[in-house]
């Protein structure tokens, strides 16, 4: 609590010293702050509590939290970048309809000068963004107040993490990002003790998918019939041929924690090369869109101009 920076953090913590020292437990003082300790959390010292090797499984969390870190920092590096490009491009380009090409706009009607389509196109996007602007950003608002809404409830999490699997380039990296949390997180309570449908129990919270989540919760009932884990996953078409082979080999050896443990750091390298070619992705598809809204813009002003030079000669 005096070590840390974030004065919301340091409440929690103290909060916990002083549920701790009046003789609670570290897991049932983490439950009291269930936004900041999730299940996975919580269920992972509780463990260690009571088999007596605490010291161990903070370890072991605190690999898992320095993996899932590196993870959301590339994602976070690989969105930054083209997100602000983009975002500068859109100012600029909105600023020149604003306040540059209504110029041009005036010389072109003095001009009398027959407009191609391009410059047309430009004109009416300019005066609508001059005249209407607050529309234009009113619906935008409107849109992500209303995405953000549709999102908090059960079946738009669901729509839209089931639909964001399908996006090309992004889509499949975010599938491997799912079954690594999913391979990892299972193989950490796994192997530490907890039964395999307690386990899935657990793991279909930090999946940080609905659509994974709702199968992973299925598959818990699966197991919990004296079925193995490799039958359901293969019915459900979401996790490929490789990791059912590896699954399917642990069980039929009795060592799945193994085979988890593979799973989860061949995915790791996966992962780390999928955000690496998206970031790559990103970069190429900004630059090109940029690119052609510059040479649209540029197009739509000099097409007039040069017909106006051969109107003057």
């Amino acid at each position: 609590a005096e070590a840390t920076k974030n004065s919301k953090l340091c409440d929690v913590l103290k909060d916990m010293v002083k549920a701790i020292s009046s003789g609670e437990s570290i897991s049932s003082s983490m439950r009291n702050h269930p936004r900041v300790f999730s299940v996975f959390y919580t269920s992972m010292i509780e463990l260690g509590e009571t088999s007596g090797s605490l010291s161990k499984i903070i370890g072991t969390l605190a690999e898992h939290i320095k993996s899932e870190m590196g993870v959301k920092n590339k994602i976070r590096a690989a969105i930054a970048y083209p997100i602000c490009v983009f975002i500068l491009g859109v100012g600029i380009m909105t600023y020149v309809l604003i306040n540059i090409l209504p110029q041009f706009i005036e010389i072109f009607k003095e001009s009398k000068t027959a407009l191609p389509l391009p410059t047309q196109i430009l004109v009416v996007a300019s005066d609508l963004m001059s005249n209407y602007w607050y529309i234009f950003f009113g619906v935008i608002l409107a849109i992500i107040i209303g995405f953000n809404a549709f999102v908090r409830t059960d079946r738009g999490k669901l729509t839209v993490d089931q639909y964001s699997l399908r996006i090309p380039i992004i889509g499949p990296v975010m599938k491997k990002i799912c079954i690594k949390r999913f391979t990892e997180g299972l193989y950490l309570l796994y192997s530490s003790g907890v039964s395999i449908v307690a386990a899935l129990n657990i793991v279909r919270t930090i999946v940080g998918n609905r659509y994974l989540s709702d199968i992973v919760n299925a598959l818990s009932m699966h197991i919990s019939t004296g079925k193995d884990l490799t039958t359901y996953l293969s019915l459900t078409g979401f996790f490929p041929p490789d990791v059912l082979a590896m699954i399917k080999s642990g069980e039929a050896s009795g060592k799945l924690e193994r085979s988890l443990l593979k799973i989860s750091e061949v995915y790791t390298d996966e992962v780390n090369n999928g955000i690496s070619g998206l970031i790559q992705a990103f970069e190429i598809v900004v630059i090109l869109v940029m690119g052609v809204g510059v040479a649209f813009v540029a197009m739509s002003v000099l097409f007039p101009i040069f017909k106006m030079g051969q109107v003057i000669r």
